[in-house]
């Protein structure tokens, strides 16, 4: 899917993207690993989802796109869940 507010020359091809954001989740899922020893481990996957939702619109934002907040949360969760 083709971002509408961002310049087309800053748009890379959807595989590229799939890829790279691949990349990110695995990436960030591993950083996160090391709260598993906690007993956190069934909250890393809704927080790994959140902090790559937060990276793509961030990603969106500087490539352009004026019209995409960058925030993913209204206020800071009381819950890893929420």
């Amino acid at each position: 899917m083709t971002p509408k507010h961002i310049p087309k020359d800053k748009v890379i091809p959807e595989d590229d993207y799939k890829k790279l954001k691949f990349q990110l989740t695995t990436q960030v899922n591993a950083i996160l690993q090391v709260f598993s020893c906690y007993g956190l481990k069934e909250y890393i996957d809704p927080v790994t989802e959140q902090i790559v939702t937060l990276a793509e619109n961030f990603g969106q934002a500087v490539r352009g796109d004026k019209h995409k907040p960058i925030h993913v949360v209204k206020e800071p969760n009381k819950r890893p869940t929420e």
